[in-house]
């Protein structure tokens, strides 16, 4: 290994931090409403799809589940 000279670095120096800014301020919450906008479409499919009005229903074919399950023919 090469012998390089030490660089210099300066000495420390101490600094007062009180004043500065140190984020990004208040927090804001999204308000009742906002939430609504945002998340009131995917409860009421969520609602919608669990309404017991309407149960859920499965096919009997079980190769409806997963097609990708298909045996291929060799060509």
């Amino acid at each position: 290994m090469a012998d390089y000279p030490l660089l210099p670095l300066p000495a420390p120096v101490r600094r007062s931090v009180s004043g500065r800014g140190w984020g990004g301020g208040e927090i804001r919450l999204p308000g009742r409403e906002r939430q609504g906008e945002r998340f009131g479409p995917v409860f009421e499919r969520l609602r919608r799809t669990l309404d017991p009005d309407h149960p859920l229903t499965f096919g009997e074919d079980p190769a409806g589940i997963a097609p990708e399950r298909e045996e291929k023919t060799a060509v």
